[in-house]
Order: structure tokens, then sequence, then C-alpha cells
């Protein structure tokens, strides 16, 4: 047998250990379902965290949402009740002011009246009654001391004194009203006695006011325990006005404007750490404290509200536009608290008040529901709520002209708004915001992170069931994949998979084409999934002696044996990319060229003959320790073929990829007719190897085999050198036998031919077999039948 240096490279591969095949790259359609599988496993992990996200994002947002919207409604109740309450303390501010000034502005009207119809002149003017008047207009008001003030000139102040000493019989009135009212509560001096006009201390005046060259003493005061009384010397009358600068700069004011002021919050303007001005203080204080009922801090602010006395009396609005006799002024002391006590309701708690004075300090109350609570002097509200201030003037509180609403009970001198003008701020506090203030918006944010949560716990739950049941469709899909992609090759796989959309269509056009025209016919009309590949190299092998060698064993070391063998068969398939189109019984059918197209069909499927034959050789002598040792007899038969073939799907029950044409006939009787350990070729299969330039790897057979509606075919061996087991038990033997082998058979070759049907060459045959055998291994009395041209007694002789 001849050998080249080609066939030993490709005999270097026979004698690999089947390790080798580990290493063989996965079938390109295994590794391209893995790659879609991972995939859309990344898809859909990535889809899961993207759910799983929206889900925590939509519970973190809806919940701060309903917590910020809760809050938020909480937030606007606040601050509209914060509204609500600073509207109803404007409100009665100036609704209070305006009902203290209307009775103090009708008692200057009958003032006036009183002086017109008995033709007095001013300041010679007594009012009857004044003490009953005064205590009338104080229970309307909010006011709690009341005195008007005449302005007298230089050259009326002797004729003034002499006026005033001859009308104390209205001092000793109001005191009789003072000590008559069950209501009062403060003391009643009597023991007063003749005043001139006199400033601080009791000091008489010589000279009047370098200002305005006038004096403007007190005259009708009440209640008249004023103070005055014990401070002054005992004088309630004609204390000098002007000594007071705060006065003196307010009736300049009014003189010049003919407009009513509010005066400055004197009490609380003064500097303490002056001795001075301390003892000022305490002073008023003590005076102030015997006007107040008891309970009530003289500490805390009050003002005066100034109306000017102008002579006209002839209309119910003075008219401001024209010049007015100035003849005196009324004063309202009120206290600040009086003003904004009992505004609010009862739940209306924690709001502070800021009096800024343009004129003297600020000063801050706090009011709880209808209580008024005096902080202290400057601003003292909470800073954090200074964003909530608002504010509005005290003057302009007071609708006092006839221009505006009628709602108005004073018709008076306007108020000015320009004059030492006093702002009223207002600010909430947290006290009055924690009345709005609840844990709901808290309690249905964690109830709807609490429902998210238990959703995407439901979701987790589903999602986890769910991908337990895709897992295992996935792994069963795999494993039908693996077993389509083992039974089609792609392109078919491809048209089965559109074949199958299509039918689904078509079936539901039939369906709505049987629903609307019951007597109907649909013909269905499908292409055949069928193709002729005209240059292709078809496989045929199975273990020669396979059938004995199974009779004896177990179904499982049967398939052991083939699950083995063909396994590793399929491997080299892969490597070398060979087509497996099945197996059946022991018999391995393979093709190249089909269904993909390949220049080297021929020589690629004779490389992978050469190596499945050595893997079979690998496979058996390392089995036979478990199966026992006659697997080492076993040897593989192959018989190829060239040609065209046609390939396809037979679609019905178990259809499978299938070959049809001669070409699959011819390689059949290739196996059938081949010799065990070798493999077996057609005369097209060799013209084709011979072009590639593989004519080494060609043994003509020397006798021609007949086949089935082919006759008589010229058919040729393929070398496989290397291959023990394929020839003879070893190499070594084989050398060493080689030659008498030969002469053996060449003498027993010549002898035959001359031997007739006899008993005589019977014998002669059976001896020269005997000997002839009993040199040769088992292993090769295929090849001696195949070779050697015996008669019809020979072959009987050699099969016994």
């Amino acid at each position: 047998m001849v050998t080249t240096d080609d066939d030993q490279s490709n005999a270097s591969c026979f004698h690999d250990e089947e390790a080798d095949l580990v290493a063989t790259p996965k079938d390109q359609s295994a590794i391209k379902r893995e790659k879609i599988a991972e995939t859309e496993d990344r898809a859909l992990f990535c889809l899961r965290l993207l759910v799983i996200f929206f889900l925590v994002a939509a519970a973190v947002g809806i919940s701060t949402l309903v917590y910020m919207y809760l809050s938020g409604e909480e937030q606007r109740a606040f601050e509209s009740r914060f509204n609500s309450d600073v509207r109803k303390i404007l409100d009665s501010i100036g609704s209070t002011l305006d009902r203290t000034l209307g009775p103090a502005d009708a008692l200057i009207v009958n003032t006036l009246a009183y002086a017109k119809t008995a033709n007095l002149s001013f300041p010679f003017v007594t009012l009857p009654l004044y003490g009953l008047q005064a205590t009338k207009l104080l229970r309307i008001s909010k006011g709690f001391q009341i005195h008007m003030s005449f302005e007298v000139r230089e050259d009326q102040k002797e004729e003034w004194e002499q006026y005033a000493e001859s009308h104390l019989k209205a001092i000793d009135e109001a005191l009789d009203i003072e000590e008559g009212d069950p209501d009062w509560y403060g003391p009643v001096y009597r023991d007063y006695g003749r005043c001139e006009i006199y400033s601080w201390g009791g000091v008489p005046k010589e000279a009047p006011n370098n200002i305005t060259n006038t004096y403007i003493p007190n005259w009708h005061e009440f209640p008249v325990s004023s103070g005055s009384s014990n401070i002054s010397g005992g004088c309630p009358y004609n204390f000098d006005q002007y000594n007071l600068p705060d006065v003196l700069q307010a009736i300049l004011y009014m003189k010049k404007t003919q407009k009513a002021v509010i005066g400055n919050f004197p009490n609380v303007n003064f500097d303490v750490s002056d001795p001075a001005q301390a003892q000022i203080k305490a002073i008023m204080d003590a005076g102030i404290q015997q006007l107040l009922p008891p309970g009530t801090d003289a500490r805390e602010p009050f003002t005066q509200v100034a109306i000017p006395i102008f002579d006209s009396v002839d209309s119910v609005y003075v008219d401001t536009s024209e010049p007015q006799r100035f003849l005196g002024f009324m004063a309202l002391s009120i206290m600040f608290r009086d003003l904004i006590e009992g505004l609010l309701p009862p739940d209306s708690n924690g709001i502070y008040l800021v009096l800024e004075q343009s004129c003297g300090v600020p000063f801050t109350y706090k009011l709880d529901g209808h209580k008024a609570t005096y902080i202290g002097v400057g601003h003292q509200h909470e800073e954090e709520y200074s964003h909530m201030m608002q504010e509005h003037d005290l003057a302009g509180l007071i609708v006092a002209t006839h221009s505006e609403t009628r709602d108005s009970t004073y018709t008076g001198i306007p108020l000015s708004t320009e004059f030492c003008p006093n702002t009223i701020k207002i600010y909430p506090s947290a006290q009055m915001e924690a009345n709005f203030t609840s844990s709901s918006p808290i309690i249905m944010g964690s109830i709807t992170a609490a429902i998210f949560l238990l959703t995407s716990l439901t979701f987790a739950t589903y999602d986890c069931l769910v991908s337990r049941r895709q897992r295992l469709v996935k792994e069963k899909a795999m494993e039908s994949g693996a077993i389509v992609e083992s039974l089609f090759p792609e392109d078919v796989r491809n048209r089965l998979y559109q074949e199958n959309r299509q039918r689904q269509t078509m079936e539901q056009q039939i369906s709505r084409f049987e629903a609307t025209t019951p007597s109907g016919h649909f013909q269905r009309n499908t292409n055949q999934i069928a193709q002729v590949y005209h240059n292709t190299t078809i496989f045929f092998g199975d273990l020669a002696g396979f059938t004995a060698w199974s009779g004896s064993r177990q179904p499982n070391e049967v398939f052991e044996l083939l699950e083995t063998l063909y396994g590793a068969f399929d491997a080299i398939a892969n490597k070398l990319h060979v087509y497996k189109v099945e197996t059946i019984g022991d018999c391995y059918v393979a093709i190249t060229g089909c269904p993909n197209e390949q220049e080297d069909h021929c020589v690629r499927m004779v490389r992978f003959a050469k190596e499945c034959m050595a893997r079979t050789t690998s496979v058996t002598q390392r089995l036979s320790d478990v199966l026992g040792a006659d697997t080492m007899d076993l040897c593989f038969r192959v018989g190829l073929h060239s040609g065209h073939v046609t390939a396809g799907v037979l679609r019905g029950e178990r259809g499978r990829f299938q070959l049809f044409g001669d070409t699959v006939n011819v390689a059949s009787r290739m196996e059938s007719n081949g010799v065990k350990g070798r493999i077996h070729c057609s005369e097209e299969t060799a013209r084709i190897l011979r072009v590639a330039g593989k004519g080494s790897w060609l043994v003509p057979r020397e006798d021609k085999i007949v086949a089935k509606g082919k006759g008589e075919l010229q058919t040729y061996f393929i070398e496989t050198t290397g291959i023990a087991k394929s020839t003879v038990s070893s190499v070594s033997t084989h050398t060493t036998n080689a030659s008498h082998v030969d002469s053996t058979q060449t003498t027993s070759t010549s002898r035959l031919d001359s031997l007739e049907p006899s008993t005589t060459t019977k014998n002669q045959t059976r001896s020269i077999l005997s000997n002839t055998m009993a040199h040769v291994s088992r292993s090769m009395k295929d090849e001696i039948t195949a070779t050697w041209p015996l008669s019809e007694h020979v072959e009987t002789l050699v099969e016994c």
C-alpha cells in the first residue's frame, strides 16, 4: 500500500486523544441560540430593573406628591386662616376706632351747639353735664379718658383764670358722677384749689408758648382724677398742654392741615436708662394706672386721638378745604390692648401683632383668641414667618370721610395718615401653624408607599413565578430548538418557521371565510420545502459485527456505545462543517455540499471519514474495559459517493430533513459492498479527489462490484494508513506477514484457477486456506474475500 507525505500528515490526526474533541467549536446554531437567549435574558433583566425602578420611583414620587399635596392643603388652610384672621383684626381695629371717634365727634358738636345756642364765645364755654356725657362716651368707645382744651390768647389769660375759678362747679359735678358710679374703680380727689395756668410741678406760666403765643389749658377732663390733681399740686385743670412736646407738635400739625391725628405711644418711648426719663415715665405710669381698671398694666402702650375743634357747626362734614378758625382740641386716650382684644375666635391662636411707630419704638402683642398679651418693646415675632407678614397703616383703617362707605359712624374731621404714621404688622407663628399641621400627610404618604410596596412585592412574586415558568419554557425551547436544529438545516428551519406563521394566518383566514360562507371552499396553497444540490458527497457508515455484538448486550450498553461513538462523530462533523443527516440503527449518514454549498465537499468528507475511522478505534478500545473485550473487534465500514441530491422536508407526522436521489442509493451501495475498517468510494468520488490533487489517497479495488440498477462498478478504497484496527491487529504484525500473505495469495490463486469443482479440489482448497488463515488475523477475512476472485465453492468455505 502506497503512503505519501500527505497521507502521513493526515494520519497524525487519527491517533489524537478523544480529549481533542473537547475543544471542538460548538455548532454555530447552538452558539446563536445561546446568544439570543442571553440577549433576551439581558433585555428581560433590564426590563425588570426598569419596572422595579419605575415602581420604586412611582412609590417615592406619588408618596411624595401625596405628602406634598396634603401638606400643601394644610399650608393653604393655615395661610387662608391667617389671611382671614388678619382681615378680622384690621377690620375690627378700624371699626373700633370709628366707633370711638364717632361719639367724640358728637360731643364736640354738642359743645359747639351749646356755645352757639347760649351765645358764648370760646374759650369761655362750659358744657353742662359734661361728666355725664363723657361717661356715656367712654362706655361706648374704647377710651379710658377724654378731655377738651380751648386755646387762650395771652390777653385772655387773666380773664380765663377768673372764668375757670367761677365755674369749678362743673368739676364738682364730674367728681359727683365718679363717686356715684358703681363701676368707677379709681380714687376721687376733691381737695383742689384755685389754679392759674401752670406747667410741670404746678408752676404758673408767665408767658405763652413762644411758637403759638397762646395757652391751651385743659378744662373739660373726665375722669378728673387724672393724676394731675396729686402730681401737679392738687389742681385738676389749667395744665398748659403746650408743655407736652408731643401735644405741641400735634396741635401745630392740626392747625396746618385741619385734620385729626393719632399720636404716638408716649409711655413706651422713654429711655429708661436715662434717670430723668425714667422718673417722668414713672409719674406718667402712676397717673395712668389710676384711670385703668384693675388688672390693666399702665406700662402697656397707650395713645391719644386728637380731634381739632373748629368754629364750624353748620354742616355735617367740616369743609377742610377752606381755612377754619382753630378753637381747641379734644383728646381721647386709648389703650392699644383695647383695640385688639376680643377680635378673634377662640381657636385662632398664635398671631403676633407689631406696631411700628415712625415717632417712637415698635412694640409687640400676641393674640390668642379673645386674649391679647403684651410681649414688650421691639420686633418679637418669629422670624421664620416674616415672609407671611401683612401690614397696614393704623390711621388708614378708619373710614373717616364722606367720600367713603356709609358704614362709618364718624363724620368728623378727617384723620391724617401722614402725622407720625403707625404701621400695624401681623405675623403668624408656629403655634398657629400647629393647629393646621397633622400627621395625615405622613400617614397618607406612608399608606401610598405601602400600597406601592405591596404592589411591588406582588409584582416581584408574580415576576418570580413567571420567570420560573419562562425559564422552564426557555429550557424546553432551547432543547426543542436543539432537536429541531439537529434535524433541519438553518435555511430549512427558517422556511418551516415562516410557513408555520403563514399557515396560522391562513387558518385564521379560513375560519373567517368559513364563518361568512358556510358552503365555500378555500384552496390551501403552500410551497414545497425542497431543493436540488448539485455538488455533494454522501457518507454512509456502519459498524461491522454490530448486530452480533449487540445481541449479547443490554440495551443501555448498546446505547452507551452508539452515543459515545456517534457523539464523537458529531463533534468531528461540527468541526469540519459536515452536516449529519440521520442515524439508522448503527448506520451514520452525513453529507457535505448540503445544505450549504462547499467547493471542497469531497475532500472534506474524506477527512471526516478518516477521523471517524480513527475515532472508532479510540472509542472501542476505551470502552472495551466496560463493554467487553470483543468490543475492540468492532470495525467501521464507510461508503462515499458524490453527485447531486434532492433535499428537503416531507411535511407530515415526524417530518424531518431527508435526502433523495440516485446519489444516496449509490452511497448506500458503497457502504454495503465495502470492507470493514476501510473507506469505500465510487468512481465519481475518486474523480473529484484526483481533480483536487488527492489521487494518492486512492487504491483501486481489484474486483468490480455489482450494484442494483447499476451493474458492475469500478470502485476505490481510500488509504487510511495509521489505523491499526482497520487492517490488522498491529502494524508490525501486518508488515511481518505481508510477504507471506502475498505469496500465499499468489499461490492459491494460481492453483485455484486450474481446479475443477471436485472433492479433491475442495480438500486441497480447504488445506490452502487453513494454512493461510493461520498467518492472517481474523480482521483480514473480509478483505481476502473481497480481493480474491474465488469461486462459489471457495466463498462457501470462507464463510464457514
